[in-house]
């Protein structure tokens, strides 16, 4: 395997688990404000 060979399967390989890592966060973030959201409804009612 050549050089730009190798870097360019690290780059898809490193894009591939940002998405990744960027889907979890934004599932987190999700779960995170409608816990949130629960949270409030329950102590303003």
């Amino acid at each position: 395997m050549t050089d730009a060979a190798y870097r360019e399967e690290t780059n898809k390989a490193e894009i591939e688990t940002h998405s990744k890592c960027q889907d979890y966060l934004i599932i987190r973030a999700g779960f995170v404000f409608v816990r949130a959201k629960r949270l409030l409804s329950l102590t303003l009612d």
